[in-house]
C-alpha cells in the first residue's frame, strides 16, 4: 500500500465528530504520511541526479556519455 492509498483509506473511513482524539490522531498520521511522500520524492530525485552525473558529463554545455 502506498502512502497515497493509506491517506485515501483513512479519509474514506474518517470517524464522526464525537471521536475527537481519534480524528486528531488520524490527522497526525495523514500529515506524517504526506511528509514521508515528499521526502521520498526528494530522495528519489536526488538519487536520479547522482546517477545521471555518473553516466554523463557536460562539455561546452552539451552532455556526453562518460567512457568507462
Amino acid at each position: 500500500m502506498t502512502n497515497q492509498e493509506a491517506i485515501e483509506t483513512i479519509e474514506a473511513n474518517y470517524p464522526p465528530q464525537n471521536y475527537t482524539m481519534l480524528r486528531e490522531a488520524l490527522d497526525m498520521a495523514i500529515s506524517l504520511l504526506k511528509e514521508q511522500e515528499v521526502e521520498y520524492e526528494k530522495g528519489y530525485n536526488d538519487a536520479m541526479l547522482d546517477k545521471q552525473e555518473l553516466m554523463y558529463e557536460s562539455i561546452d554545455g552539451k552532455w556526453y556519455k562518460k567512457d568507462w
